[in-house]
């Protein structure tokens, strides 16, 4: 009794780790990829979305070797340093769990991508006895949506008395900017008196908004600021971005110090009091002479 049980025990731990393999080891390899995950969602121009493949019949041992070789299709790049094509053995199985394997890339996204349904294609290679054979072409959908804005800035107004600064702030982009926020980094020529951050909080898409500043501009040219500020999908977003500042223009609002001195000063109080003086001498001699009359 004992070595039947012992047998019936084997012979189970030979279907769960063994068995289940060489069922499959007589049927065709058929794999089939898809995406499970994108991140972020949609994949934004000029950045990295993260893609997970997942790949489904590499349970069946009669693929072999399985190469899954990601295509760089525009307007996507395999980020460099991602391992490409990935290589997986088939034939592995374990008892309640998927017949799939998980496959992740990082990609660039080229600045001019278009909105919408992106394709990217894979080449999927069953290796078996060395023996390179293309099981698979596909081709994939990434969804991508430009949610990024974009700004002009200009000066407003600028008084060299005060050292006040105002910035016009428009957004031209398509989307509103929320916590938007504006700095004024350290810069020749640039002297910041105070905070150098200014926090709006919404720019709405095609609106014009004003950030002020105290800061001392000695010279004429471009000064640089740093903008941050969250996108449709919540994500932070950073960016430089320069203003013209021309000095002429603001100097002629400058009113002209009074020039009156001291010796202005001095010589007026003479000239008052000669006028005084003849005026009071002209008024006694014309009295005197009424009251000779008299």
């Amino acid at each position: 009794m004992k070595k039947e049980l012992v047998i019936v025990l084997l012979l189970s731990f030979a279907i769960m780790f063994c068995g289940i393999g060489f069922v499959n080891a007589g049927s065709p390899c058929n794999l089939k990829a898809k995406i499970v995950n994108q991140d972020p969602y949609p994949a934004v121009p000029g950045e990295y979305v993260k893609v997970v493949f997942q790949l489904d019949g590499v349970a069946n041992a009669q693929c072999g070797d399985i190469q899954f070789n990601l295509n760089s299709n525009y307007p996507f790049s395999i980020e460099e340093g991602e391992k490409n094509p990935k290589i997986m053995n088939s034939g592995w199985f374990v008892l309640n769990y998927q017949n799939y394997g998980l496959l992740p890339y990082k990609l660039r996204v080229d600045d001019g991508a278009i909105d919408g349904e992106n394709l990217v294609s894979a080449d999927i290679y069953g290796e078996k006895d060395s023996v390179g054979v293309v099981r698979l072409y596909q081709t994939f959908n990434i969804t991508v949506e430009d949610t990024r804005s974009d700004f002009e800035l200009s000066v407003n107004d600028y008084s060299y008395e005060t050292k006040k600064l105002t910035l016009s702030v428009l957004n031209t982009g398509e989307h509103d900017a929320e916590a938007f926020a504006i700095e004024i980094p350290a810069q020749d020529g640039v002297e910041v008196i105070g905070s150098n951050r200014v926090v709006i909080g919404t720019v709405a898409s095609t609106q014009e908004e004003i950030a002020t500043f105290d800061v001392n501009l000695s010279r004429s040219g471009n000064v640089k600021v740093d903008i941050s500020y969250n996108d449709k999908n919540n994500i932070r977003r950073k960016m430089e971005k320069t203003f013209y500042f021309d000095e002429n223009l603001f100097k002629r609002k400058i009113v002209p110090k009074s020039s009156w001195s001291w010796t202005n000063t001095i010589i007026s109080v003479i000239s008052i009091s000669v006028i005084v003086f003849f005026v009071y001498k002209y008024w006694k001699k014309k009295r005197d002479k009424k009251s000779l009359r008299r």
